[in-house]
Order: structure tokens, then C-alpha cells, then sequence
């Protein structure tokens, strides 16, 4: 699989000025937890990763002093888009961040 970090149609990517704005500890989880998915794709072994019901949607958890959500999606041949980050700060995930995802697939899907 290959790793995609999605980027608007001017070449701005919110989800890599996420990760880069994190502190050191918290920015190497979420490259440990990412990494997996070029190496071996979906499947039982990664543990912090679920699929959001009802969306298109998959979901990175990162636990730590912040609970940080990366949002992706399995799109063209074998490509993993991560979409959207955000550190979690309630139980349920706030269906404002689900929509920035899913929106930003949309818009990825249309341009390509």
C-alpha cells in the first residue's frame, strides 16, 4: 500500500501541518501507528485501527497524555489516504471532524 496525504486543489496539506504542529512524543505515535499500513495494509494486527461505521472512513487512535485521531480512507489501487487529524477531547467523535474527512474524500475522489 501507499501512503497519500491528501492536499487541497492548491497543494495545501492541513493533515501534514497537523502532524508537523504535534509535540515530539505524540508526532512519533502517530507515525509508528501510520507506518503499519504501507507494510501490511488493513487487517486484525493493527489494533488501534477501526473502521467508522456507516462512513468510508477508518480511523487511527493514538492514546497518550492526547488522544489524537487520524482519519483515512483505502482508495485506488492499493493508495491509503490519510484525510484528517484531530486530538480527541470527548468520548464521542464530534461528527464536525467525520464531516471535514469525508468531505476532503469527496474532493480527493473528484480530482483524481
Amino acid at each position: 500500500m501507499t501512503l497519500v496525504y491528501y492536499e487541497d486543489r492548491h497543494g495545501r496539506s492541513e493533515i501534514k501541518d497537523f502532524i508537523r504542529s504535534l509535540s515530539e512524543l505524540p508526532k512519533d505515535k502517530v507515525i509508528r501507528a501510520i507506518s503499519p499500513l504501507v507494510e501490511f495494509g488493513l487487517g486484525s494486527h493493527l489494533l488501534n485501527t477501526k473502521k467508522l461505521v456507516g462512513t468510508p472512513l477508518w480511523e487511527v487512535r493514538v492514546l497518550g497524555k492526547d488522544s489524537i485521531r487520524i482519519f483515512f480512507a483505502v482508495v485506488v489501487n492499493g493508495i491509503v489516504l490519510i484525510l484528517h487529524g484531530f486530538v480527541k477531547k470527548t468520548q464521542k467523535t464530534p461528527n464536525r471532524e467525520i464531516s471535514v474527512a469525508i468531505k476532503r474524500l469527496e474532493e480527493w475522489k473528484f480530482r483524481h
